[in-house]
């Protein structure tokens, strides 16, 4: 099953941020909390690339909350992502 943070999230206070440092890096932030606090999600993205063809993609995803919460029901679907991409 995977986690579509979009479905249930009525309630919450929801947001997402980035910036491109240079144009080989690249930082993403989005998260949502409920308004009673009984469940949060976060992710953060980082996206260097290394000369003209590679891109490396890191990917931190938490996600907290109560049992019986929408976003608690996922708590043990934390993780880390790395993906590197080859373009020619």
């Amino acid at each position: 099953m995977t986690f579509a943070p979009d479905r249930g999230l009525t309630r919450s206070l929801v947001g997402g941020a980035s910036l491109t440092i240079h144009p080989a890096q690249s930082l993403a932030f989005e998260g949502a909390v409920r308004q009673n606090g009984d469940g949060a999600y976060a992710k953060a993205e980082f996206s260097p690339t290394r000369g003209p063809h590679w891109r490396a993609t890191v990917t931190g995803t938490l996600i907290r909350g109560d049992p019986g919460d929408f976003l608690g029901q996922y708590r043990r679907n934390s993780h880390v992502a790395l993906a590197i991409r080859y373009s020619f």
